[in-house]
């Protein structure tokens, strides 16, 4: 879907104005999966990489450990937020930045894989100060071909009850930049502290329909199952002490 849209745009001539806005945040994630045996030398080297060569600006790295869903027990590692401007400047390539990694970090990997672009719908999220932080719950969507302006508009509704509700929790969605034909389009993410956030009492539905009106519920469901298909969910903690931000 995204590839065909690329396409029509860059027939219109319109593909230069989308990609040269330089005003978003974006992230570059690779999922490391450990070495049996070799995770507290990744650990080490990673750390080591990260502070030496991903410690400020839009090269931050974050590392985040996968303990629940279909990545569990591995690393995503995520570099940002950046723009696609930012990569040409990247240390990645370099030949210290290369050597480093495949020294400290790809030596101890069994796999390097799934390397993406995920850009933040600040329009659809929802970031309150103080935010909890920590843990996260990622929820990955597969959106219908040419969906995606309906899934924006449902997010929009969603945000607009965050916002009136002034809820404590952050909501934050990602979207692919390129199609990589796994169905892995959106990311909803929630941040939370403790895992006691899974036992509040949640009335989340009871507030939509107090924002947009009664039984206005059920027509969002209906509407998520003509714009969604599949979708998984994952749990990851967030490893401070491997990443680079200072």
């Amino acid at each position: 879907m995204k590839k065909t849209l690329l396409m029509l745009m860059l027939v219109m001539g319109s593909a230069l104005m989308v990609f040269s806005q330089t005003d978003y945040k974006m992230w570059e994630t690779i999922y490391l999966v450990p070495k049996k045996g070799h995770e507290a030398d990744l650990k080490k080297g990673l750390a080591d990489h990260n502070k030496k060569y991903h410690n400020s600006g839009p090269y931050t790295a974050h590392v985040w450990s996968v303990i629940s869903g279909k990545h569990e027990g591995q690393y995503l590692w995520a570099m940002g937020p950046c723009t696609f401007t930012d990569l040409d400047s990247a240390p990645v390539g370099g030949d210290d930045h290369d050597t480093d990694w495949e020294k400290n970090v790809a030596a101890y990997c069994e796999d390097i894989h799934e390397i993406k672009y995920w850009r933040l719908n600040e329009k659809v999220s929802y970031s309150p100060e103080q935010a909890p932080g920590g843990k996260v719950l990622w929820s990955t969507f597969d959106i219908k071909g040419y969906e995606m302006y309906r899934f924006n508009e449902m997010m929009e509704k969603v945000k607009e009850v965050y916002d009136t509700k002034k809820y404590s929790h952050g909501f934050s969605v990602y979207t692919s930049q390129f199609d990589s034909g796994d169905g892995e389009d959106v990311v909803l993410e929630w941040q939370f502290s403790n895992w006691s956030w899974f036992d509040r009492d949640q009335k989340f539905k009871e507030d939509y329909e107090e924002v947009h009106g009664e039984g206005s519920w059920w027509k969002f469901i209906e509407e998520w199952r003509e714009v969604a298909e599949k979708s998984f969910d994952e749990l990851a903690v967030y490893m401070e002490d491997l990443s680079g931000a200072e």
